[in-house]
């Protein structure tokens, strides 16, 4: 997959909430080791989509606040500005690649 990182809010809704396309997006943080799991699992599989990656340690907190973001990782599927899926953090690599394929399923339909 391949991964982008944003950093402002600006950025964000002109590459995220603004696409006519649909946006896999990682809301992570660099000092959690479960994010870390997540993102290298994300990794693994075939390239279907890009992920974009927003750092919890981004001085612009607001995006956290309006997405209501209470624990990473959580995964969001972005289509037309709308949120089609969510799925906060959880343990197990089989819940995470399940929790994946249905993100991934969401971004193809969304197409």
């Amino acid at each position: 997959m391949k991964y982008t990182q944003f950093v402002g809010k600006s950025d964000f809704e002109s590459r995220i909430l603004n696409s006519d396309s649909p946006k896999i997006v990682v809301f992570a943080a660099s000092w959690c080791g479960y994010c870390r799991r997540f993102l290298d699992l994300l990794d693994s599989l075939e390239d279907r989509g890009e992920v974009t990656v927003v750092d919890v340690d981004d001085p612009d907190e607001s995006l956290w606040d309006e997405f209501k973001i209470p624990l990473v990782p959580t995964l969001i599927v972005f289509h037309r500005g709308k949120e089609i899926f969510r799925q906060n953090g959880r343990a197990g690599v089989g819940l995470l690649k399940g929790d994946v394929e249905r993100a991934l399923a969401a971004y193809a339909s969304a197409r």
